[in-house]
């Protein structure tokens, strides 16, 4: 992920936020990342207000709104049309 922030530069910004109750894993992923990492927690409880999955993605346009959401649990960001897919839908949603 750290490689595609540097791909969108300021057309938008990378974060992830892990569930409430999963802070015990925090260090794993945010020992091999760079872009901003959130906690959950119980007064947010964002996951529940998304309906959020497991490495799923939200995409926002540049109002905040939801432009798009994608399940990286059937995408491999290995994989150079997943991940030039996922990159290009970040691109259009911060020009709109």
């Amino acid at each position: 992920m750290d490689t595609m922030q540097q791909e969108i530069g300021d057309s938008g910004t990378l974060l992830g936020v892990n569930a409430y109750g999963y802070e015990d894993s925090n260090d794993t992923f945010t020992s091999s990342a760079d872009i901003p990492w959130l906690q959950d927690n119980m007064s947010a409880l964002a996951w529940e207000a998304w309906n959020a999955d497991w490495r799923d993605v939200y995409i926002l346009d540049s109002q905040g709104r939801l432009y798009a959401t994608i399940d990286l649990n059937s995408r491999d960001l290995g994989y150079e049309p997943d991940y030039n897919e996922l990159r290009d839908l970040i691109l259009e949603a911060a020009a709109r």
